[in-house]
């Protein structure tokens, strides 16, 4: 059985980061704070996605983030004010990650939520138990937040999910079998 996590960072080790771990068909859900709880809380996984920029912009929007909005989603600039912050935690979370054997990705759960066609965190929780999960754990905001990018993350595993490239960076989508994003349409496969 493949283990994956889903990060919901914070800028700022006081602030609660959202984690998910999803096992089977459990999904736990917790809060931690400094980047030692987050690697050890995940350093069994094979894989985590992570809600924070993984790379820096170079002032402004990063290429990536004007990709994503071209195609219909809201994202915020890594410069962005308090932004800054999350981008070089993110940046030095995921060197450490990948030290542990790690695989990391950029994600962004509420453009994962319109890729699959859910509304809102609500709808994302409704979703997964229909699929039969089982939550456990504290629910807020950043955990269910941190469920999203795990669950891309098991969707990445298993060949679901679209990956958004520039030069700048790359972020992880799940696939959308027919989902208007924008003005364009992108059609995935069952």
């Amino acid at each position: 059985m493949q283990v994956v996590a889903g990060i919901d960072l914070a800028g700022d080790p006081r602030r609660p980061t959202g984690l998910a771990v999803i096992s089977g068909l459990k999904l736990s859900l917790r809060t931690v704070f400094s980047d030692t709880e987050i690697c050890e809380a995940v350093n069994s996984v094979r894989l985590a996605a992570v809600d924070a920029p993984l790379t820096r912009s170079r002032g402004g929007y990063r290429c990536l983030d004007k990709c994503l909005i071209k195609l219909g989603f809201r994202v915020l600039p890594p410069s962005f004010p308090g932004m800054n912050r999350l981008t070089e935690r993110g940046i030095r979370l995921r060197r450490r990650l990948e030290e542990l054997g790690v695989r990391v990705f950029e994600t962004h759960p509420l453009s994962c939520c319109k890729a699959l066609g859910i509304g809102n965190r609500e709808g994302f929780l409704e979703f997964m138990e229909k699929k039969g999960y089982k939550l456990a754990g504290e629910l807020n905001r950043h955990t269910v937040d941190a469920a999203i990018a795990a669950y891309t993350a098991a969707l990445h595993l298993a060949g679901l999910t679209i990956i958004i490239r520039a030069a700048d960076g790359e972020l992880v989508l799940p696939k959308p079998r027919v989902a208007v994003l924008g003005s364009r349409t992108f059609c995935g496969r069952r």
